[in-house]
């Protein structure tokens, strides 16, 4: 049975008379509930906050932004802006494999295990990022960009200059195309006749992945890439920041571009595909050195599911996910996420509005306090466990 905003203020009410007229109104008896709400959250991980969200993992990206794209996201305390809603992990799965979730690591360990190349099936969690310690998955190298002509013609157009390999800086291989640009919005790079490659079994469950070293982020505006078997059929794709929605920055991204989510332009044969056009686009003119890509191949997509504690504790009228009730408008048909949390939160919203108006006697406080405390751990007993400690950093979003 839902438990909304009303009968929380009900609730309260009933155990907690004004002692002068007008001490106690709505607005400080959410503000109320709000404080209880934030300390529950210090206090434990909840089972009534425990969400999943599904999302792909690309082959050989390891960072995924937890907000923007593995999508931890609701509302704040008043449903007008999108905010995160991450607290902690509780299970990185395979949806196949539910059974057997990934091993969570402390973050230096699963990154010092990616950079030996140690795959394990393991996580951490970075600030904002959750870092994915998986194999490779099967894929197939369009281009290693060693050689502008032995495998293909590259060839610079629009506002790329100065094409070259470059032997010093490069991903894998013997090298990476280097090219500049002198006052450029477009820089094209263009390869129409590569060894042919029979993509069937890749086909809208892959990604299409490049290394771009971008010597300028600024006016930065995005990247696409058509890959088929002609100017005229082939996919394309565009992206403005690099895979698993990562910070753009000056110097290496690898972007990652979804098959199923490309446009099909004309009817291009999967088993020929020989052609790939790359468009980096600024919005103002720039003038740089040594833009770069290198390995550009399709990999295999895996789906997973993250089972996360949420920071939401309220839900609206439609579901939607809150931090907190809102303390302005008093919208009381917003639902409690925990309706086992009730007494709960009630007994801590008479500790803390005794605390503003005073009690009958000196002890009103006091016993307020231990039976909240009280009620508090019985409640963790049943639906709740102890919160990582030492393992993670909580951003708790601000709140009134």
């Amino acid at each position: 049975m839902s438990v909304t905003l009303a009968q929380l203020l009900t609730d309260s009410s009933d155990k907690v008379r004004n002692s002068t007229t007008g001490a106690l109104d709505n607005n400080k008896r959410t503000r109320a509930a709000n404080r209880v709400l934030q300390d529950l959250q210090d206090f434990a991980d909840w089972d009534f906050t425990k969400r999943t969200k599904a999302f792909f993992f690309i082959d050989r990206v390891t960072d995924y932004n937890l907000k923007d794209y593995i999508g931890t996201t609701m509302q704040d305390n008043d449903g007008s802006t999108e905010i995160s809603d991450f607290k902690n992990p509780y299970d990185l799965r395979l949806p196949e494999n539910f059974h057997r979730p990934f091993a969570y690591r402390d973050i230096k360990e699963v990154r010092q295990a990616i950079r030996g190349r140690r795959n394990n099936n393991e996580y951490g969690i970075d600030g904002n990022l959750l870092v994915i310690n998986y194999p490779d998955q099967v894929s197939v190298q369009l281009h290693n960009c060693d050689s502008l002509t032995a495998n293909g013609n590259w060839a610079a157009s629009g506002d790329a200059t100065n094409l070259t390999i470059d032997q010093i800086i490069k991903s894998q291989g013997s090298g990476s195309l280097n090219f500049d640009t002198s006052a450029g919005t477009s820089l094209i790079l263009t390869n129409p006749d590569f060894a042919v490659k029979d993509l069937e079994q890749l086909q809208n469950k892959s990604h299409l992945t490049m290394d771009v070293w971008l010597p300028s982020i600024a006016n930065f505006s995005s990247i696409k890439v058509e890959w088929g078997d002609s100017a005229s059929a082939n996919w394309e794709k565009t992206e403005t920041l690099p895979a698993g929605n990562s910070a753009l920055v000056a110097g290496k991204n690898k972007f990652a571009f979804r098959w199923a989510e490309a446009t099909q332009n004309g009817s291009p044969d999967v088993t020929s595909i020989n052609y790939i056009r790359i468009t980096i686009t600024y919005s103002s003119a720039i003038t740089d050195t040594d833009f770069r890509i290198d390995d550009i191949r399709i990999g295999e997509e895996v789906e997973m599911n993250l089972d996360y504690y949420s920071l939401a504790m309220v839900a609206d009228e439609d579901g939607n996910r809150q931090l907190e009730f809102n303390p302005d408008a008093v919208t009381q048909t917003d639902v409690l996420a925990g309706p086992e949390s009730r007494r709960t939160v009630v007994q801590g919203m008479i500790w803390d509005l005794f605390q503003i108006i005073g009690g009958k006697s000196a002890r009103d406080i006091t016993d307020a306090e231990k039976d909240y405390k009280r009620k508090k751990i019985d409640l963790r007993k049943r639906i709740g466990r102890r919160l990582r400690r030492g393992r993670i950093t909580f951003n708790f979003p601000r709140r009134n």
